[in-house]
């Protein structure tokens, strides 16, 4: 049994008391397993760390077929056309959304547990594909995929040549496939590697490794794609310094990177790590939101941000966007890092993140969803998404319903 505290020097706390129990198997397998040697042995039907789980749960939710997996010792879900996750009832057409979470796979059918790993969603084969990541015992290497119609986790074959294991690096998907840049190796290195997955041909390929000009070893930061290039920003190097810098590389011929200069807005307000980077096809820009930053008065200390930056790929301009205003007198997300946003329609979408503010804010991350609207510059509560005529109506009276994003709206810092 391993207990493991952490504290920090702005902290005095009176302690806490622990009560334990200890049994040779977890929950002695729920009955439904044999505990042999520390481990849970389950009966037919049954699965999960401790055998708590049924294989093929309600009938597969009458949307499915319960079938014998490939290893032949256990079974599974197979769903009709339609349907996903481990019991069948997620419906892939139903176009209104039930503003509900569902679990695609319960704990103790899935990966082994990790954090700081990254992936990418290959829409033609309908499979979420993840490398790497750290398991508080390792840095792990292995690539696995998720395909929605099988409901299962598949690992990749390694075939050479294959990365070296990492985490905090940076996915980004590029048309038959996803690039890889950084991350922190097994060894406390910092990787500048550049790799490509075909998920066609199963293969790995490093790029750009003649390139005479090369970015730093990041982990940290983002990739993402622009057209026909990637973007790299921000991220820290091993010496715990935080940049701000941005590199680019295209993405069908990646051979050559090459380091964007700003011409305009202060780079340095901007050394950024576990922020997020979405591109804005509309505005041509990048908007980098969040992230942990240094404080500029006292360099020994940092904190999470809740500011919205834009870069114009184009211009090569930096610009601060206001965001501390809500529809509806809704509060605007606080601040956070190694959180996650995606653009959906016309709205960037962020979800969850650290949010710890030293005596302030007691909680470490959060698990809430927030839209920001791209036209009216504004966030927007996700339940108001069930109104939409109304958020029309409030976008129209305030005169914001703008298709992309206004230079004038920008605020150059």
């Amino acid at each position: 049994m391993l207990v493991y505290l952490f504290s920090d020097r702005n902290y005095e706390r009176t302690g806490f008391r622990a009560s334990y129990s200890m049994q040779d198997c977890p929950f002695n397998c729920t009955g439904h397993g044999n505990c042999i040697g520390h481990q849970c042995y389950c009966f037919m039907g049954r699965t999960g760390n401790y055998c708590q789980l049924e294989e093929c749960p309600q009938n597969c939710s009458s949307h499915g077929a319960c079938v014998m997996k490939d290893d032949n010792s256990t079974y599974k879900c197979q769903c009709e056309k339609g349907y996903a996750g481990y019991m069948c009832n997620i419906s892939l057409n139903n176009s209104e959304g039930s503003e509900l979470w569902y679990t695609l796979l319960p704990e103790g059918m899935g990966l082994e547990p990790r954090s700081a790993h990254a992936g990418a969603f290959v829409s033609r084969t309908e499979c979420l594909y993840v490398f790497g990541g750290f398991s508080l015992n390792e840095v792990l290497s292995d690539l696995n995929c998720y395909c929605i119609n099988e409901t299962t986790w598949n690992s990749i074959n390694r075939s050479e040549p294959w990365p070296k294991g990492r985490y905090e690096h940076a996915i980004e998907l590029f048309e038959d496939g996803f690039y890889m840049f950084g991350g922190m190796l097994d060894d406390g290195n910092y990787s500048d590697e550049l790799w490509f997955f075909n998920v066609t041909s199963e293969t790995w390929t490093l790029c750009a490794n003649e390139s005479v000009f090369k970015p730093l070893q990041l982990s940290g930061h983002t990739l993402t794609r622009v057209e026909d290039n990637l973007y790299v920003f921000g991220g820290k190097t091993k010496d715990g310094l935080f940049w701000s810098n941005i590199y680019k590389i295209n993405g069908h011929i990646p051979t050559e990177w090459q380091e964007v200069l700003p011409l305009a807005g202060k780079s340095s307000a901007r050394r950024l790590v576990g922020h997020s980077t979405v591109y804005h096809k509309e505005s041509k820009s990048l908007l980098i939101y969040g992230g942990y930053s240094h404080n500029a008065d006292e360099p020994r200390y940092g904190s999470h941000k809740d500011e919205l930056h834009l870069f114009h790929v184009e211009n090569k301009i930096w610009s601060k966007i206001k965001t501390n205003e809500a529809l509806d007198n809704g509060p605007a997300p606080s601040q956070r890092s190694f959180h996650s946003a995606n653009i959906m329609g016309n709205y960037m979408v962020v979800f969850g993140g650290n949010t710890h503010i030293h005596h302030d804010v007691e909680k470490c991350y959060d698990y809430e969803i927030y839209l920001y609207h791209l036209g009216c510059h504004i966030w927007v509560k996700a339940e108001l998404l069930m109104g939409s005529m109304y958020l029309f109506f409030v976008c129209l009276f305030i005169q914001c319903f703008c298709p992309s994003l206004q230079i004038k709206r920008y605020i150059p810092n």
